[in-house]
């Protein structure tokens, strides 16, 4: 099948810093809306895939960038339907396969291709679903061990009077010469989030949510796709899992109170460890994923509402879940979707998705940080940022909102008015606080946030 080159532009910065670590953000411009779905790390490069959306098509897209943030290739492959969708990339020896689905009406076939890292076709694969009025999507992958794939997703059946949402999984041998399907119905509407094989057991799980209801499941079925149990979790948001070791996996979901909990669960769904990462004041916190390349830098990236008009969080845990850091990444104006984070080799991590202008114009984008959160220097004309601290509403009126990273708390806040005259100051001992500033007149005010005799942050707060 044919390839088809994109053209783009593209703004990169890039710094190589005293961590030896490289740092860069990207930005490329496209013609249409894209939307990035997965990163890969393979032969010294980034792969990439995502989701081209143009009036009644959709695309799929493969790029490859450096590991020093530089633009190498953008490729649309060529499937024949007029709509294509790539959501996983997974290294198959020194190859990369692209797994999604396609069709034309409807998108009711499974999509893998396999590339070289010279992004060159080697083989593309069309897996037939049993019905043309499935829509299939959510897909994600997991290998065993001996390289058979199993895929999980959402089938969508839509209709005039409702759409029904069901659990599928294919079983597919390493050489796509023998494939297992498996459709459920069910009778409430779920959406899977990831699947995992455990090593130990051998068995498949499925981390998926009620959308009806706050609440998540795990479902296990054996390699033959034959359904074992389905355990009911105390949370609202199913997110990604990541096997831990031999016998434990970390599980990442927003709970009942809007947080985002990190749970290390053994096979049987004991809970050893845990960890949250509390929302701001209650928002429900959306999260963008959960990876590691080593488990001294566990990475998870996401938002809330708020985070979504300006800034998106990136939190790194350790292997005892402790946070160690967070930090609130933002840029003037613009607002943030991030939708991938994705561990590195040097201990990094990369976050990617869309960004948009006052204009809504999409830009996508791919962040590189270093494992203390570092953004690279040369960016001063983006004015992208990381903050330990935020501050909310600005403009606001009678209170305002102070949400500070783990690792500044019990720092001092300090507010001035435009004089120089100190007019608050308060130890700030806990995530969220929350101040009252109705007594204060409208203007112009200048905060300052100090721990240990450093100035953390400092900014500029409007009362209306």
């Amino acid at each position: 099948m044919k390839n088809f080159i994109i053209s783009i532009a593209l703004i990169v910065f890039f710094q190589f810093n005293t961590s030896g670590q490289n740092t860069f953000y990207l930005r490329l411009y496209l013609n249409n809306s894209v939307t990035l779905t997965d990163i890969d790390e393979s032969n010294n490069n980034y792969f990439f895939s995502g989701i081209e959306f143009q009036e009644n098509i959709q695309n799929c897209i493969i790029g490859k960038i450096t590991k020093k943030g530089e633009y190498i290739n953008l490729i649309k492959p060529n499937t024949g339907y007029k709509k294509n969708i790539f959501t996983e990339v997974i290294k198959k020896n020194q190859n990369l396969l692209f797994f999604g689905s396609c069709g034309n009406t409807f998108i009711h076939n499974i999509l893998v291709c396999e590339y070289d890292t010279s992004l060159s076709l080697i083989k593309q694969q069309i897996l037939k679903s049993p019905d043309t009025l499935l829509w299939l999507s959510n897909i994600k992958v997991c290998l065993d061990t001996v390289q058979n794939y199993y895929i999980g997703g959402v089938s969508t059946i839509f209709s005039k009077f409702s759409d029904d949402y069901n659990l599928f999984q294919y079983k597919i041998s390493k050489n796509f010469d023998s494939i297992t399907s498996n459709f459920e119905t069910q009778e409430h509407t779920y959406f899977p989030f990831d699947i995992l094989f455990l090593p130990k057991t051998h068995n498949i799980l499925i981390s998926r949510s009620d959308i009806s209801y706050p609440v998540s499941y795990i479902r296990q079925t054996d390699t033959n796709l034959v359904f074992l149990n389905e355990t009911e979790l105390n949370s609202d948001f199913a997110s990604n899992m990541k096997l831990f070791n031999d016998s434990s996996f970390l599980y990442l979901f927003s709970n009942i109170n809007n947080n985002l909990q990190i749970v290390l669960y053994n096979y049987n769904l004991d809970i050893i460890n845990q960890t949250i990462i509390h929302s701001n004041n209650n928002e429900k916190m959306l999260f963008r994923g959960l990876d590691y390349y080593n488990k001294k830098n566990i990475y998870i990236a996401g938002h809330t509402k708020y985070y979504a008009n300006n800034y998106f969080l990136i939190a790194n845990i350790d292997s005892t879940l402790n946070i160690k850091w967070q930090k609130f990444i933002s840029t003037y104006n613009h607002s943030f979707h991030p939708e991938i984070i994705k561990a590195t080799s040097d201990g990094g991590c990369i976050v990617a998705g869309s960004e948009f202008d006052n204009n809504n114009k999409q830009i996508t984008f791919i962040l590189k940080v270093d494992s203390f959160g570092n953004l690279p220097a040369s960016i001063n004309e983006t004015k992208l940022t990381a903050h330990d601290l935020i501050l909310y509403p600005n403009p606001g009126n009678n209170f305002l909102n102070i949400r500070i990273a783990v690792q500044s708390i019990c720092g001092t806040f300090s507010m001035f008015d435009i004089s120089g005259k100190q007019i608050l100051s308060q130890t700030i001992n806990r995530e969220n606080t929350h101040i009252n500033t109705a007594n204060l007149p409208s203007g112009i005010y200048i905060y300052r946030y100090t721990l240990n005799n450093k100035i953390i942050e400092t900014g500029k707060w409007v009362k209306k």
